[in-house]
């Protein structure tokens, strides 16, 4: 082989490294599968427990029945409320909630602000307190009295007198935390439908996904 022969030989020994090197390099790296949500079910006797230290509304007898751990001044709480909503829309009175109120330490006003809904429920106002309540979460401690003022209860001294006791020790406040401590909940909102839990937040795909499987059986 010639000296030229030998030049272009090696010369097109490096274009083609070069060629593979560009080829590794620009190469689409695949993306990575969503990790899938998982999913724990609870014993009937721990269902019961979550159902008992909750808020139910909708109908005892809906088929389908959403349990939420959640905490008026959690602000992941207050966005799932758009996945409620849509299931409301979509199931209407095949869907009931239960709402099991949590008072996480690290907020100031969240025990007042369980403590509040708790009342009114005595007073046939929950479902509007516990919308003003998310609705306000960024400023329940500067307009805790105003709310009491505008929830619609035929006896606000009663109100007043249920929160200021309430805040000191609640059976129901108490039974939630419970319930959290034995289920294993890691944070909120945790979600649990029909007895198994979502051990993420989910989406309402993957809480139809759910439903859909359980209505197969």
């Amino acid at each position: 082989m010639s000296k030229s022969e030998r030049i272009v030989a090696g010369v097109l020994v490096v274009l083609t490294c070069a060629f593979s090197l560009i080829a590794l390099l620009v190469r689409p790296v695949p993306a990575s599968s969503p990790r899938a949500q998982e999913m724990r079910l609870l014993t009937p006797q721990q269902w019961q427990g979550v159902i008992d230290a909750g808020v139910l509304v909708g109908l005892p007898r809906a088929p389908i029945q959403v349990a939420i751990f959640s905490d008026y001044q959690c602000p992941a709480c207050k966005r799932f409320r758009n996945v409620e909503a849509a299931m409301r829309k979509q199931y209407a009175d095949s869907v009931a909630f239960v709402y099991v109120l949590l008072a996480l330490q690290q907020h100031e006003q969240s025990r007042w602000a369980s403590s509040f809904a708790e009342c009114a429920l005595q007073q046939g106002a929950f479902e509007t307190a516990h919308d003003m309540l998310f609705e306000k979460q960024d400023s329940l401690d500067v307009i805790a009295s105003e709310l009491a003022k505008r929830l619609p209860v035929s006896d606000q001294n009663a109100l007043q007198v249920c929160v200021q006791e309430r805040t000191q020790q609640s059976s129901r406040l108490a039974q939630a935390i419970r319930m959290a401590d034995e289920i294993g909940l890691a944070g909120t909102p945790t979600v649990i439908v029909n007895g198994t839990r979502f051990v993420d937040v989910p989406t309402k795909a993957e809480i139809d996904s759910l439903v859909a499987s359980r209505n197969n059986r």
